[in-house]
């Protein structure tokens, strides 16, 4: 009952900013005018964001509820006329002062694109986090996988299919964090206009963990999250949104949930519509990993 009223708190809360935005004049069809410059060959973005954790479930000594901290730096080049390459550096913290949640992750991309019609591509990468409480211990792993987006007037569809695993660590080889996993997300993104975005998705990973008492044991994580973003001037957006997941450890029949609101904001290092730069700049990424690692080997595990 707590998770569901914190969800319909925080989901409210968005819907009513995004009516505000709607107020500001934005939202017809016809963005305001905006100056715009030649796309530079380096393309990308650095993003900040800033956000509240709240936890329920099998948490051990890990508090309830967290401030979160993150940034991700992602730059991007057109190789010819039909590839892009884009790489991502993230990192992501709380305010808790045990080790918990802290880790860093590093992705590189190559998609064909078709600026009309969408792209195809592979991704992969490798995190390490440090999840548990009142020690350091920590999970390194490494993640791949296949993405694609499909374009149409007023919308993006982005899809991706993957695979984590690993061994390493401080924590007896990262032993307590999923791995063995199959993962999957899939999304939209919708443009009320070239600079005004509203987006929602869904995730999960299926894999193992914790073998403390091999065999190894089964872990689940379903996620899901909504935003809104909008460009506040040439070079910067704003965006506010919920991210919620459920992770379950089968043999052991622990739950935990996690309801995570954030506001973020974005310096483009490229000029243009948030529309064209998802289809032209660094619109690629990757599902909560980081997150996935850090709650299973810690309060999930504890």
């Amino acid at each position: 009952m707590k998770g569901i009223t914190i969800s319909a708190v925080v989901i409210s809360g968005f819907l009513l900013s995004l009516a505000d935005l709607a107020e500001a004049g934005d939202w017809g069809k016809n963005p305001k005018a905006v100056t715009y410059e030649e796309t530079s060959l380096l393309k990308g973005d650095f993003e900040v964001t800033l956000g509240k954790t709240w936890l329920d479930g099998e948490l051990g000594g890990t508090p309830d509820e967290l401030d979160t901290y993150s940034g991700e730096l992602q730059l991007g080049m057109d190789i010819g006329d039909h590839y892009f390459a884009q790489f991502d550096l993230l990192g992501e913290k709380t305010d808790a002062r045990d080790g918990y949640q802290h880790g860093y992750a590093f992705a590189g991309h190559l998609m064909r694109r078709n600026s009309d019609a969408g792209g195809l591509g592979v991704f992969g990468g490798t995190l390490t986090t440090d999840q548990d409480n009142g020690t350091t211990d920590t999970s390194n792993r490494y993640f791949f996988g296949l993405e694609g987006q499909v374009y149409r007037q007023n919308a993006t569809f982005f899809g991706q299919v993957g695979y984590l695993d690993g061994t390493g660590g401080s924590d007896d080889d990262g032993e307590d964090s999923i791995r063995e996993a199959v993962f999957a997300r899939g999304g939209v993104q919708y443009f009320l206009n070239e600079d005004l975005m509203i987006e929602a998705e869904v995730s999960g990973a299926f894999g193992k963990m914790d073998d403390d008492a091999p065999p190894l044991e089964d872990a689940e994580v379903i996620a899901w999250g909504v935003k809104a973003e909008k460009r506040l001037t040439n070079y910067l957006s704003g965006a506010i949104g919920y991210q919620g997941a459920e992770y379950f450890q089968d043999e052991e029949n622990d739950r935990l949930n996690e309801h995570v609101a954030y506001l973020s904001f974005t310096v483009l290092f490229d000029q243009d519509t948030l529309q064209a730069r998802s289809r032209k700049s660094t619109s690629l990424d990757t599902p909560q990993i980081l997150r996935w690692s850090a709650q299973t080997g810690g309060p999930l595990e504890d």
